[in-house]
């Protein structure tokens, strides 16, 4: 396990981390609050392929919410972004996006 992220907003946490050259885990658990004062808390893992551009993955970053990991690579010049595409509350699937080149030139300062 390569460079964890971890988050834990407001009901529940996100854990995730590099387990291969392209393979991102990520565990997240979810907890809940019944009316009675009981919670409950479910943890769900997934594992995703990284469509990698060039070298391998090197550098990780997960969102404050939990719903999205940020992959760097060692390559420097591209990266992946991984989301979920349904809310926070479902166990849907993390779908990787295509990778894009990163440059200091595509962040504008203000």
């Amino acid at each position: 396990m390569l460079h964890p992220a971890y988050v834990a907003p407001e009901g529940g946490s996100t854990l995730a981390a590099i387990v291969g050259p392209s393979t991102l885990a990520i565990q997240q658990t979810r907890e809940e609050q019944g009316l009675m004062g009981t919670s409950t808390a479910e943890t769900v893992r997934h594992e995703v392929e990284l469509p990698l551009s060039g070298g391998e993955a090197t550098a990780l970053a997960v969102d404050g919410r939990g719903d999205g990991a940020f992959v760097g690579t060692s390559a420097g010049r591209s990266s992946t972004s991984i989301s979920r595409t349904a809310s926070r509350r479902s166990s849907g699937p993390f779908r990787p996006a295509p990778p894009a080149p990163v440059s200091p030139r595509s962040v504008s300062h203000r």
